[in-house]
């Protein structure tokens, strides 16, 4: 209540408390760890958000998909791709959209950071193709098969695709 007041600061010690004073039932303390971390988040203290995400991630059940895609994203915005990628890999059997999109993109920015000589695309194309065909109205997936086609220098394929997505969704 207090987090969605906006009154942060508080919301952080009322979650501090019940830390120290829950009967240490792991799903509680999984769930303290995580609004600590979306407090952290909101006061924009990111070091502190990392820390409350990796800790409820650390409580089983491990491959929990709420406070890992928040630790996911906590990490991309602090710039740290690899991480952020490592934890969107953790759920990405999930299946759920915005998990794949989001892993889709971190390998694809991942892969980029790469030396030429050492990237290697092939399992990133797929995924791209798969997003594509399971969400074909999603815009995202369809601006990740963009990006990728210029990325690996395939531009005529990249006006192709840009072509018939125009033809398929003219009103667009």
């Amino acid at each position: 209540i207090e987090l969605a007041g906006g009154d942060s600061s508080r919301a952080v010690a009322l979650f501090q408390e019940a830390r120290r004073d829950t009967d240490k039932s792991p799903k509680l303390v999984k769930q303290i760890e995580y609004w600590l971390g979306r407090c952290y988040r909101q006061q924009g203290r990111s070091e502190q958000e990392v820390q409350a995400y990796r800790r409820a991630v650390s409580i089983p059940p491990i491959d929990d998909p709420m406070p890992r895609e928040a630790l996911g994203d906590a990490l991309f915005r602090q710039g740290r791709y690899d991480d952020a990628l490592t934890q969107y890999q953790v759920i990405a059997t999930e299946s759920r959209p915005a998990t794949m999109l989001q892993k889709t993109r971190l390998s694809i920015i991942a892969m980029s950071r790469r030396p030429a000589i050492g990237r290697n695309w092939e399992g990133i194309e797929s995924d791209v193709e798969a997003l594509v065909v399971r969400l074909p109205d999603e815009p995202v997936a369809q601006l990740l098969k963009m990006k990728l086609l210029m990325i690996r220098g395939r531009l005529e394929d990249a006006a192709t695709f840009l072509d018939s997505l125009c033809e398929q969704h003219p009103d667009q």
